[in-house]
């Protein structure tokens, strides 16, 4: 394994990876008209709900754990409307690797899109309207 590792090319697959799903989710969270973006941090991608309305940063940041504890009930709905959609990650961030082919990272993005339109219907995600 850490042959394979070695010269880092996997490495900078997943971190392509994770800033394409990136930029995707996020364009589909402004299409849709929710406070809900994305950042990475090299193969780890981190959600923020309400970043907008608080005018945190879209960064590492200590707002990041605000938003966190401000906002959980949006945190849980959409991390259900992502479960419907076949995606399951933890509600503050997931992680993209080498193995995640383009086709993957598309379907995700668009599994992210299909949950913002549900959440629009939902009472528990009214925070995340923009």
């Amino acid at each position: 394994m850490l042959r394979a590792v070695a010269d880092g090319t996997h490495q900078r697959i997943a971190e392509n990876a994770a800033s394409q799903l990136v930029d995707k989710v996020n364009r589909a969270a402004t299409d849709a008209g929710v406070d809900v973006r994305l950042y990475a941090n090299s193969s780890t991608f981190h959600v923020l709900v309400g970043a907008l309305e608080a005018n945190i940063p879209i960064e590492p940041s200590e707002g990041v754990l605000i938003l966190n504890r401000r906002h959980s009930s949006q945190y849980n709905a959409l991390r259900r409307a992502l479960l419907i959609e076949g995606v399951d990650c933890h509600p503050v961030h997931g992680c993209v690797s080498s193995s995640h082919a383009a086709s993957v990272i598309e379907a995700a993005a668009a599994a992210f899109a299909r949950a913002f339109t549900q959440l629009r219907t939902v009472p528990d995600s009214r925070g995340l309207l923009t």
